[in-house]
Parts: C-alpha cells; sequence; structure tokens
C-alpha cells in the first residue's frame, strides 16, 4: 500500500513540473499562431495535452511572466459575448526565443525521447509515429492548397 502511495506522490509530482515546465513553451507555441484571450489559450493547451488540466490562474501567472520578460504583449479588446477581454501575442522577441527554445532544447529532447521509446517501448512509439502521420494528412486536407506557376 505504502509503494502505492509514494508511486502516485511521484506522478503527481512529475505531473505538476511537467506543466509547469512545458506551459510557457506551449502557450508561446500557440500565440505563434494567433493573439488569442487567456481562457482561449487555456481551452487550447487542454487540447493539445489531450485534456491534462492546466489549471486557469497558473496560465494567467504565466502569461504575466511572458509579458514581464517582453515575449508577449497585451491588449484589450471588445467582446460579442460579454465583456472587453485581454488577447495576448507574441512579440518579434518572443518569436526569436521560441525559435532558440525548440531548436536547441525541444528538437533534441524529442530526438532523444524518440530513441529511446523505440528502444524500450517499441509498440508505443510505432503507435506515436502513426498518429503523428496521419495528424500531418489531416492537416494538410483540411489546408489550403498552393499552387505555384
Amino acid at each position: 500500500m505504502n509503494v502505492d502511495r509514494n508511486k502516485q506522490k511521484l506522478i503527481k509530482s512529475w505531473s505538476r513540473e511537467y506543466k509547469k515546465g512545458f506551459s510557457a513553451y506551449f502557450l508561446l507555441l500557440l500565440m505563434k499562431e494567433e493573439s488569442t484571450y487567456g481562457f482561449e489559450l487555456s481551452r487550447k493547451l487542454q487540447v493539445v495535452n489531450q485534456g491534462l488540466p492546466f489549471g486557469e490562474s497558473g496560465i494567467y501567472q504565466q502569461l504575466k511572466k511572458l509579458e514581464n520578460a517582453g515575449l508577449v504583449s497585451s491588449e484589450w479588446r471588445p467582446s460579442d459575448q460579454g465583456p472587453r477581454r485581454k488577447y495576448y501575442q507574441l512579440t518579434p522577441q518572443g518569436s526569436e526565443v521560441l525559435d532558440e527554445l525548440t531548436h536547441t532544447m525541444v528538437l533534441p529532447m524529442l530526438q532523444a525521447l524518440s530513441h529511446l521509446m523505440q528502444l524500450h517501448f517499441p509498440a508505443v512509439a510505432a503507435s506515436l509515429l502513426s498518429m503523428t502521420q496521419t495528424s500531418r494528412e489531416h492537416s494538410l486536407e483540411a489546408s489550403p492548397q498552393v499552387v505555384i506557376s
């Protein structure tokens, strides 16, 4: 029973660290797509993390930190559905930081993770590869085709 409780405690702790470590990166990525308001960012984070909850208050704290660091700017905009909303957008400096983080930290980590998953969990790695290919094909079908003449 004690081992089970320790395991759950460890998993909960790692989950918290995962969210803390990656939430700022995910927010920057989501703002690269378009400027958006905090609640919408929260919803998008849950979608890309397959339902893993990110507390809204934590997201607003991250957005404040990103804004104070000059990586994000914000502006109030009117809303058709109630009170005005604070929209956040990536700054040029935020875009540079996102690009550097992606190339110096995230991509090498993904490559290492992919290698280790293939070694230790080959069925899971094959499933992930299949999901990635399906997702890529779906996004290509949904996006407009560019014709170069």
